[in-house]
């Protein structure tokens, strides 16, 4: 399927409760996108550290208050029962590939009664679909979600103004389609708290790794990209853990040649491309297993190895105990 064109983000004015301390709390679904909760957390973290002070408290919810996998399989514990949530200055809510799985009437008897004491109410992406359900969404609500979801939300709520334009807020609503618009909505959102200075230290801190350099260095060849292009084939492992990808594909994301970046990788990191994927991929999987109790099937497959027998060999050969043996040790 074809990406949408990029649009020039919609930004209003976001109004949220001004106080010495703004209590917010991020509601996640089993599935969530990781990178939309890594930029809401981090962005807030960032807005503290330039305060020097903890203005902004933010607690994790889940759906069903246990831990959840987010889409690439990392497990999120939530920081308390969204139902001891006490009254939030903010709700953001943040769903996966099946928004349908939040739609849980206790969750929106909550959400809905969040915004009647006061709570400005916002979602990313899939979230969309939750408010929508709770009721708390006006007729003609402009609404940001990501382009592959847009017609469904528009089908089922055909008074919104469903958009993929990057972010949509009004005075107690604020939305993000995903990816990087989260950091632009969080940054309209810390307009409503921060002096412009701040708001511009904050947002250096965000985007920016540093002074660029005047020139690269010959032995340096990656040093110009704030983040060089082997890092970025390390992260893309980290993002597909449950569905890792070939060294050619690796390879062809940082415009490199398999080779090439074989070499640069070992250089950096000490061994292989796939050896080190693979041990990411087991160390996921010995910590789903310590601190879970799914089925170790379900390990495997979110962990990327299609076969349990497989997974069983390899596990075992990189900690010389098999996956069963683990978790039966008290």
């Amino acid at each position: 399927m074809k990406p949408k064109p990029v649009a020039q983000y919609n930004r209003p004015t976001l109004t949220i409760k001004t106080c010495v301390s703004v209590k917010i709390g991020v509601l996640i679904a089993d599935q969530f996108i990781m990178l939309n909760l890594d930029l809401v957390m981090d962005t807030l973290r960032i807005a503290n550290r330039v305060l020097g002070q903890n203005r902004f408290i933010t607690q994790v919810y889940s759906i069903d208050n246990r831990p959840v996998a987010s889409c690439n399989s990392f497990v999120v514990r939530p920081d308390d029962d969204w139902r001891n949530s006490g009254t939030l200055d903010c709700v953001l809510v943040i769903t996966g590939f099946a928004p349908e799985q939040s739609l849980r009437r206790p969750v929106m008897n909550w959400l809905n009664l969040q915004q009647q004491h006061g709570a400005s109410m916002g979602c990313i992406d899939t979230g969309a679909f939750a408010l929508a359900a709770a009721g708390v969404l006006s007729a003609n609500q402009p609404v940001a979600i990501h382009w592959e979801f847009e017609n469904r939300l528009r089908e089922h709520h055909p008074t919104l103004q469903v958009n993929s334009d990057g972010i949509a807020c009004s005075p107690r609503f604020f939305s993000a389609s995903g990816g990087l618009s989260v950091a632009d909505m969080m940054l309209e959102l810390l307009s409503q708290q921060l002096n412009e200075a701040q708001l511009d230290e904050v947002r250096h801190i965000l985007y920016s790794h540093g002074p660029a350099p005047t020139a690269p260095a010959a032995s340096q060849p990656f040093s110009s990209d704030p983040i060089s292009r082997i890092e970025r084939a390390e992260m893309h492992m980290h993002n597909t853990l449950a569905n890792p990808l070939s060294l050619n594909a690796l390879a062809a994301m940082i415009n490199m040649h398999p080779r090439t970046f074989a070499r640069h990788f070992g250089e950096r990191y000490g061994m292989t491309p796939m050896r080190y994927y693979r041990r990411l991929r087991l160390d996921h999987a010995r910590t789903l297993l310590i601190k879970t109790r799914w089925p170790i099937n379900k390990i495997a497959e979110l962990c990327g190895f299609a076969e349990l027998t497989h997974f069983s060999a390899s596990f075992s050969q990189l900690y010389g105990i098999p996956p069963q043996q683990l978790r039966s040790k008290p």
